[in-house]
């Protein structure tokens, strides 16, 4: 039995220090290397220099990997007015161009107020937009303004591309009044 086990052991080691070294010798043409240049790379679009930058504003650089330029795709998209909505559960990047919004608008802070609480206590967001909403848009968009980056004034729009699909924001004032907004898609 002893005979066995030293055999079966100096077997093991043999097969052992083999498969390692094949592994190596097979392994060996696989490994590459990997070339990344960064900083110094200027970035046209159709003949316009583009700046591309973070949710924070900072400048965010291209890179070179083996001859090819490399762009954070959020960063291009921003640019370009898209939103970016990264779903972490399916790992999938959605590119939003347009979303749709709709929006409470009353002319005192004391009105947005009382509509925040009514929405808390579970009214529904349309029943109080019919009821209360100054904006005449209401009526031609009752399912909502659907619109893109640098087509509403900056307080609206921001905070409607913030919120995720179904979410309402807090008060967001503006020179027309004051704004609860719900994300409709």
């Amino acid at each position: 039995m002893k005979i066995i086990k030293q055999n079966f052991k100096g077997f093991l080691v043999g097969v052992i220090v083999t498969a390692l070294v094949i592994g190596s010798v097979f392994a060996a043409p696989a490994l590459e290397t990997i070339n990344i240049a960064r900083g110094g790379i200027n970035v046209y679009f159709m003949d316009f220099p583009m700046e591309l930058n973070d949710d924070r504003g900072n400048p965010i650089e291209p890179m070179i990997y083996n001859d090819r330029t490399f762009i954070p795709l959020r960063a291009m998209m921003e640019t370009f007015g898209f939103v970016v909505e990264w779903d972490s559960d399916n790992y999938t990047v959605y590119v939003i161009g347009h979303i749709t919004a709709k929006h409470i608008l009353v002319e005192t802070y004391e009105q947005a107020e009382a509509i925040e609480l009514a929405l808390w206590a579970g009214i529904d967001f349309d029943e109080l937009m019919w009821e209360f909403s100054i904006d005449p848009g209401t009526a031609m968009f009752p399912g909502g303004y659907t619109f893109g980056r640098g087509e509403m004034i900056p307080e609206f729009e921001d905070a409607a591309f913030a919120l995720a699909v179904g979410e309402i924001s807090e008060i967001v004032p503006s020179v027309f009044g004051y704004h609860i907004i719900k994300r409709v898609r």
